[in-house]
């Protein structure tokens, strides 16, 4: 469900505006996991850090979250992967479920290979008036101008490309208080930064 709604499409009416956010208080490159010490894996891991998108940097690698966020890290957070795990074709989607989403709506971890810039030109996502994570470079992203009630993407552009978490209910159903609330609370405990 979540794939049919990443490809929605609609025309942005006005140029896009970029929220400017504080810089987080702490850094994707600080960012250890509070889990047991004997779990090098999970301890080890960190966020893609926020920042220009540059493919073309040395050492670039796409973040791929099934893949590179370990199940612990989510566990930790109540988030659990699901069992088909993710796609290897971009966007990366990652389905995930929330137990208080259960029946409300679809989430999923999400990496595309675009800066912010890139995915809200005209005829792409559009920055929604719902504040993003305590993050620079973050934003809540909406679709299609039909669906604008029933998806949404909260993320943060890094040098790794655009890493959000999605939501999507196919009755409008907001995660929270607001449309992506919920996807943006996870990607601030993602990032141990405080709720903005």
């Amino acid at each position: 469900m979540t794939v049919c709604v990443l490809g929605l499409t609609g025309c942005a009416t006005t140029p896009p505006q970029i929220p400017d956010h504080p810089p987080a208080t702490t850094h994707a490159s600080e960012h250890v996991s509070q889990t047991a010490p004997d779990n090098a894996e999970a301890a080890e891991f960190a966020m893609p850090t926020p920042g220009p998108f540059d493919p073309t940097a040395p050492g670039y690698k796409p973040f791929k979250p099934c893949e590179d966020i370990p199940d612990e890290v989510l566990e930790d957070l109540g988030v659990v992967k699901g069992e088909k795990g993710g796609d290897w074709y971009e966007p990366y989607l990652c389905p995930i479920s929330v137990p208080e989403l259960e029946g409300r709506g679809a989430m999923s971890l999400v990496t595309f290979e675009q800066t912010l810039d890139q995915l809200t030109i005209p005829g792409g996502y559009e920055v929604s008036e719902e504040p993003g994570a305590s993050l620079p470079r973050s934003a809540v992203l909406v679709s299609h101008e039909y669906f604008q009630d029933g998806a949404c993407v909260s993320g943060v552009e890094t040098l790794s490309g655009f890493f959000g978490i999605s939501y999507a209910s196919w009755l409008n159903y907001s995660s929270g208080d607001t449309l992506c609330e919920i996807p943006t609370h996870l990607l601030n405990q993602l990032y141990e930064v405080e709720n903005g």
